[in-house]
């Protein structure tokens, strides 16, 4: 499924002239992230482009928890090291294909339905077809947001989908206190635990620690979550 990335907060820093490993810079990060116990949180790698269609990738350190997602890169940049992170909400996205293919096996099955002898025992509520078919189509569409909601099936598929995606947001994960709090807690314990990486390597090595400043991400307006 393709996604674009809605970006809430970021933070990065460069080192002159240190030098170090970004695999094991991962690893001691998922160490600490794996002793902080974050219920619901995935840690994988996950590789962006540098730039357009065919330049190099880099690999990233992801964390993802329900609707939001962590990217932390650790590489060389020159004769340098840096570290960055970003917090972002992956907004999914259903392909033109996929999109005109639900539509065509929607309309067949409403085809279907609505043609078969069912309608022979109705009586006069046949005369009602069309409040009928509308009350048909709100009853799938609301097994198909609580299925999504109770996990049988990933949230992204539903979401993913133009105008039932965004119906299904302002029902199911409305901007609510909870939400915001909980994006910002997810945050501050992913970031905690790269600073804590990168206390430990930099303290090795001889070099000050960060500001608070320094260490603290740009934020955009969380309460503007969708």
């Amino acid at each position: 499924m393709r996604y674009e990335y809605r970006v809430l907060a970021r933070w990065g820093h460069l080192y002159p002239d240190l030098h170090l490993s970004g695999q094991q810079i991962y690893t001691d990060v998922e160490e600490r992230l794996k002793a902080r116990a974050i219920v619901g949180a995935q840690i994988s790698r996950f590789e962006w482009k540098e730039g357009g269609l065919f330049s190099a990738q880099r690999e990233y350190l992801r964390i993802r928890r329900g609707e939001h997602a962590i990217d932390i890169c650790a590489a060389p940049f020159g004769s340098g090291f840096f570290f960055s992170s970003w917090l972002t909400e992956p907004q999914p996205r259903v392909g033109l294909v996929a999109l005109f293919l639900l539509a065509v096996a929607f309309l067949f099955l409403s085809g279907v339905f609505f043609q078969s002898r069912i309608w022979w025992h109705l009586g006069f509520l046949a005369n009602f077809k069309g409040t009928l078919y509308l009350l048909t189509v709100a009853g799938a569409l609301w097994g198909l947001f609580t299925a999504a909601r109770n996990g049988v099936f990933s949230e992204d598929f539903i979401r993913g989908v133009p105008g039932i995606g965004w119906l299904y947001d302002r029902l199911f994960r409305p901007a609510t206190f909870y939400r915001i709090d909980t994006a910002i807690m997810f945050h501050e314990a992913v970031h905690g635990s790269l600073l804590e990486v990168v206390d430990a390597v930099t303290g090795e090595k001889g070099i000050p620690r960060l500001s608070d400043l320094e260490r603290r991400p740009e934020h955009r307006d969380l309460t503007r979550l969708r």
